[in-house]
This record gives structure tokens, sequence and C-alpha cells, in this order.
């Protein structure tokens, strides 16, 4: 009778202590609009450059693509690095960026906000992927790259 009391209390408390069904992190995510406490500033990551996020890294899951050259949470290359230098020089922004800088996410978001008011001061999300992601040989982008970035910039949006 004890081990048959000791069973029933042993089956309660693990039903009790089991972990939540998993939840897709990209629904869960996309409820919110991503706000990040960085010393001594609040950075706000808007729904535009959150989707940027998703595509480029998987929100950080993917930091470095060995093949491209591509670090951190944008998939920033070298050539962009000497892009937002030559622009912070133009601009008089007393600040350079290197590589690493990639691999930090408020270090991302203030490339990605030099070189977006440079090249695309509307901030049109199309415009956007064209300077991010490059405007290929016909001039109108990656396709495929431009609908699944419009597919998650929707997701997170609704």
């Amino acid at each position: 009778m004890k081990k048959f009391m000791f069973l029933i209390l042993c089956l309660v408390v693990c039903a009790k202590c089991m972990a939540p069904p998993p939840v897709d992190p990209e629904t869960y995510l996309s409820q919110f609009v991503i706000t990040v406490y960085v010393k001594p500033a609040v950075m706000i990551i808007d729904n535009k450059l959150a989707a940027f996020i998703k595509k480029e890294s998987n929100n950080g899951l993917f930091m470095v693509n060995e093949a491209e050259g591509a670090h951190g949470y944008l998939q920033i290359r070298q050539v962009m690095i000497d892009d937002v230098n030559r622009i912070c020089k133009l601009r008089n922004i007393e600040k350079q960026f290197t590589l690493e800088d990639a691999h930090d996410l408020r270090q991302s978001c203030q490339i990605w906000s030099i070189i977006q008011n440079y090249y695309n001061p509307s901030y049109d999300l199309h415009t956007a992927a064209l300077v991010w992601n490059g405007r290929g040989s016909d001039g109108h982008g990656n396709k495929e790259y431009w609908e699944d970035l419009k597919q998650i910039y929707a997701r997170i949006c609704s």
C-alpha cells in the first residue's frame, strides 16, 4: 500500500512539474514591438527593423555566415562597415565601426539607422530591402528575399 501511495504521489508531483507545451518563438515574439534597454538609453526596434533581424539572423540564432562573411543580428559585411564609416565622415558623426560591432545589437541598430537615413530617408520597406540586400543585376533586388521579408513584416505587424 505504501508503494502504491508513493507511486500516486510521484505521478501527481510529476504531472504538476511538467513544462508547458513549446511555443513557436516567431508567433510569440511577433506580438510585440521589441524594446531593448541599453545603458544609458532605451533603444526602440521598430517593426521594420525587427523584420530584418528575423530575416537576416533568425533573431540572433545565426550570427555568422562564413560563406558570405556576414556577421551579427543584421548579417553585416565588411563592405557595409566601410560604407557606414564613409557616411559617418561625410556627416561629421564621430563614430567608426568595426565588423565586430555587428555582434552587438545596439551597434548593429546604429549601423542600420545611419545607412537607412542616408540611402532611404523615407524609410520605405522595399527601399530598405534594396539598400540592405542589394539591388541585383536587374535593379529590382532579390525577389525571393523581398517576398520573404514582406511575409515576416506582415506577421510582425498583425
